[in-house]
């Protein structure tokens, strides 16, 4: 059941002075956790082509908790990637993806990766 939020905020000023900032109200809904390895056996899958992903800084957790016989089932991803709260990076998305056999190519905030023997010259 969503319920409503209110962040608050709460400093001093060099010269003593207290600060108070509030946030809009905005919903918030707790939701179960799952692991990519239960969407897929839930789905019946034992090969994805391609897996989006835009889980706004949820990637660590899910990267963590994805077991190598899980990655090996997938050829192809896009995401879109955030640095998480604990200052963690992209580039670990990337290390963890090529220890797992992709090829990855990067920009800001998207990530590609594709397994090598799938790639073809255009």
């Amino acid at each position: 059941m969503p319920t409503e939020s209110v962040a608050i905020t709460s400093w001093f000023t060099a010269s003593g002075e207290q600060k108070v900032l509030m946030s809009p109200p905005t919903l918030t809904e707790n939701v179960r956790r799952i692991t990519l390895a239960e969407i897929l056996a839930a789905g019946k899958m034992e090969r994805c082509d391609l897996m989006k992903m835009d889980i706004v800084g949820a990637e660590f957790p899910i990267f963590e908790a994805t077991p190598p016989k899980v990655w090996g089932g997938i050829d192809r991803i896009v995401m879109e990637t955030h640095e998480d709260a604990g200052g963690r990076s992209q580039e670990l998305l990337v290390d963890t993806l090529k220890k797992q056999g992709f090829y990855v190519k990067t920009h800001p905030m998207f990530l590609y990766a594709i397994r090598p023997a799938l790639i073809t010259e255009l």
